[in-house]
């Protein structure tokens, strides 16, 4: 069983949340090679 996968080419990122060492920072990029490419990051806790 991985504790990460992608989805698909444009999907979601899907994970086990029950593994502390996963917490931190992700970001995601989107780029289409016109122009900048757009980011979003979000700060994920494990408790």
């Amino acid at each position: 069983d991985e504790e990460m996968k992608l989805l698909d080419e444009r999907s979601k990122l899907r994970f086990q949340a029950d593994n502390r060492s996963l917490s931190g920072r992700y970001t995601c990029v989107a780029d289409n090679g016109v122009g900048d490419a757009a980011t979003a990051s979000i700060e994920l806790r494990i408790r």
